[in-house]
């Protein structure tokens, strides 16, 4: 929800000799979109010297200067007037640098407005004359340093008939889709929800659900399924109109806001894409340290179907669970069975097998490689490279440029 320049409070932030707000670290940073923060360094401070904010925010075109991030209201001192300082920007591989007016005798400030919600960064840019004479490199040359990097969170506002909703006046009820029954109730059944008092509502998934029949097993995230509509052809196009069309009257006619599920990583074995590109999911093909637990699934399915047709002698009154006595007979057969299972052979190695094997893979490479360092060397991993270079302070910017990542690395 984008909201106008001026719409919200701003907050006066001084940032210590690190370059980050003091405030307690079991807490988070935060404001509502909307608001503004002037980061303060004072004068004299190493970090002020030719300092630059850096802080990523999304592109908006040459008049506007607006970024995504967030602080704490319980940190922060509202300041009620303040004058707007002169901005400067550059992009550099997705991040902006922010230049502020040096005042004399009171330090340097940085003036940002969060016009959209979000979890972003800053961080301070500056030069460290201490290392810049030790490398005896040109002014024109001269290297920066990075503080640590902080995070800020920007809570949303949404838009009502009756004004604006921020995050901590939302009073939310979370429904079972399937319990609203076809789409052609859900407003009539909501409307008492929003009697009660409740001003968003939030859905669980409604697209079509794969074979196992559970509302977090999609088949098809781009449909809404059968169970909502009442003619079963229906293509799926017409079905996402009209739901959007029943969350359109209720939202108008109830003013509930409405949030649903979107959970891309939850797809049912017989989704047609799975079957395209099956490489997409875990297996035991490429990911053979599962098949520990898919042995133990194997054998939690195959007592479930022995427990269904009455075949655990120890549990009488299968399968119905009908009291305390049950449940512990049910517990016991399973502990019984799950103690006599072969899963410790996933968690050894013949030792002697391996050590044989290793030795013989380095003695290929005797020729062309030094010692194991030097093989370790030549494989690089991407996840690796990412958390050593993501968290970046002193040299390094926070952030990471894949051109960084060399081929002959």
């Amino acid at each position: 929800m984008k909201h106008e320049a001026n719409s919200g409070l701003t907050y006066y932030a001084e940032l210590n000799d690190e370059g980050l707000i003091d405030y307690p670290k079991e807490n988070l940073l935060q404001i509502n979109v909307g608001d503004s923060i002037i980061f303060h360094i004072n004068a004299g401070a190493a970090i002020g010297k030719r300092a630059r904010l850096r802080i990523n925010m999304p592109e908006l075109g040459k008049d506007n200067l607006y970024y995504k991030s967030t602080t704490s209201m319980h940190t922060l001192r509202k300041r009620p007037s303040v004058p707007k300082l002169n901005l400067m920007h550059a992009e550099e591989r997705g991040l902006t640098r922010v230049q502020s007016r040096t005042r004399p005798f009171v330090g340097t400030e940085f003036e940002v407005h969060f016009k959209y919600p979000g979890s972003f960064f800053y961080q301070i840019e500056f030069f460290d004359p201490a290392i810049n004479m030790m490398s005896k490199k040109r002014v024109a040359n001269f290297r920066v340093d990075y503080t640590r990097p902080d995070w800020i969170v920007v809570h949303p506002k949404y838009e009502t008939k009756h004004g604006e909703i921020t995050s901590e006046s939302m009073v939310i009820q979370t429904v079972i889709c399937r319990c609203l029954g076809k789409l052609s109730r859900w407003s009539e059944v909501l409307g008492a929800q929003a009697r009660l008092g409740y001003n968003a509502i939030h859905f669980v998934p409604m697209q079509k659900y794969g074979i196992s029949g559970s509302m977090y097993c999609i088949k098809d995230q781009n449909s809404v399924d059968d169970w909502y509509v009442d003619d079963p052809s229906m293509p799926s196009e017409e079905r996402l109109d009209l739901l959007r069309n029943v969350i359109t009257e209720i939202r108008e006619k109830h003013n509930l806001l409405c949030f649903a599920d979107i959970v891309l990583n939850h797809t049912a074995v017989n989704s047609e894409w799975l079957m395209e590109h099956p490489e997409s999911a875990y297996n035991l093909h490429n990911s053979p340290h599962l098949r520990v637990a898919w042995e133990f699934d194997k054998f939690l399915i195959a007592f479930s179907e022995a427990y269904a047709q009455r075949k655990v002698p120890e549990c009488p009154y299968a399968p119905y669970v009908a009291n305390e006595t049950d449940l512990q007979a049910l517990l016991a057969a399973l502990s019984a069975r799950i103690r006599t299972l072969p899963l410790g052979q996933y968690f050894l190695y013949n030792r002697e097998r391996i050590h044989s094997r290793f030795d013989a893979f380095m003695a290929e490479q005797v020729d062309t490689l030094k010692n194991l360092d030097e093989l370790k060397a030549e494989r690089v991993d991407l996840a690796d490279y990412v958390m050593k270079h993501s968290f970046g302070h002193g040299e390094k910017p926070f952030g990471v440029d894949v051109l960084y990542l060399k081929r002959d690395e």
